[in-house]
């Protein structure tokens, strides 16, 4: 059976268990085909009136050494 349903793999698995043979290449599905990420940005984020090197700043948890200037 070529590209089988959930359903469809279900009802061989209970039928053939024993021996069943997955002929697949890629044993996974790419997230693009399941998965959509939207960036919804607080309006402080979005202001035009916020700095990038604060904005920045959120984005690098790895760098301690910040200045924020208010």
């Amino acid at each position: 059976v070529e590209s089988p349903t959930q359903e469809q793999c279900e009802k061989l698995f209970e039928r053939y268990n024993q021996t069943l043979q997955c002929s697949c290449t890629v044993l996974s599905i790419p997230y693009e085909k399941f998965l959509q990420v939207t960036s919804i940005y607080h309006q402080v984020c979005s202001s035009d009136f916020i700095q990038s090197r604060l904005y920045q700043s959120f984005l690098s948890p790895n760098e301690f050494n910040r200045s924020f200037m208010f």
